[in-house]
C-alpha cells in the first residue's frame, strides 16, 4: 500500500503544476518525431492540465487539407526568370499603395477547407498582374472557382491540389475568357 502511494506521489510530483513549469521543461529530441497515439501518451505523461485523446478522424481531416507533394514540380527552363531588372530592392514596398486603383491587390480570398491554394493563388496573381500591366485599365477579378471547376485534370485534382503553372496555361488557352 505504501509503495503504491509513494509511486503515485512521485508520478504527480514529476508533472508541472504551473504553465511556467510546463514551458520550462526541456523537450527531448525524440519527441519531435512522435505522432498519433505515441504523441498523445507523451503529452499526458508530461502535463496534468488536460487529458489528450487520440483521434484518427482528426488526423485524417488535417492530412486531407495538405496538398500532396506530387504537385511540387521543377519549372521548365523557359519559365524561370534569369534576369533581375533594376536596382536593389527598397526597404519596404506595398503594392496596395503603389497601385491603389487595383483593388484586386488588397483582396484576401478564402479557400475555406478546400486544398485549392494553387487555383486561388493563380487567380489572385493573374488579377493583380493584369491590372498592374495594363496601367490600371483592366480591373478584373479572375475567378478562382472557374479555374478550380473548369480547368479539369490538366490543372490538377480540385480541392486535392493542382499546379499553378497549369492554371496559367489553361487561362492562356482560353484567351483569358472567364467570368467575374
Amino acid at each position: 500500500m505504501w509503495i503504491l502511494a509513494a509511486l503515485l506521489a512521485t508520478a504527480f510530483a514529476a508533472k508541472p503544476t504551473t504553465v511556467e513549469e510546463f514551458l520550462a521543461q526541456p523537450v527531448e529530441k525524440d519527441v519531435e518525431k512522435l505522432t498519433g497515439q505515441a504523441f498523445v501518451d507523451y503529452i499526458n505523461e508530461h502535463q496534468s492540465f488536460y487529458k489528450a485523446e487520440y483521434s484518427p478522424d482528426a488526423e485524417a481531416f488535417v492530412k486531407a487539407r495538405i496538398m500532396d507533394s506530387k504537385f511540387l514540380v521543377t519549372p521548365k527552363k523557359e519559365e524561370v526568370l534569369m534576369d533581375v531588372y533594376g536596382d536593389d530592392p527598397p526597404e519596404s514596398f506595398d503594392a496596395r499603395t503603389q497601385w491603389p486603383e487595383c483593388r484586386a491587390i488588397g483582396t484576401i480570398r478564402d479557400q475555406s477547407s478546400c486544398g485549392s491554394c494553387w487555383a486561388v493563388a493563380s487567380a489572385s496573381a493573374m488579377s493583380d498582374e493584369m491590372c498592374v500591366q495594363s496601367n490600371s485599365s483592366i480591373k478584373l477579378m479572375i475567378s478562382d472557382t472557374d479555374i478550380l471547376s473548369c480547368c479539369g485534370l490538366e490543372c490538377g485534382y480540385g480541392c486535392q491540389g493542382g499546379w499553378p503553372i497549369e492554371a496559367y496555361r489553361w487561362m492562356e488557352c482560353k484567351d483569358g475568357f472567364y467570368r467575374d
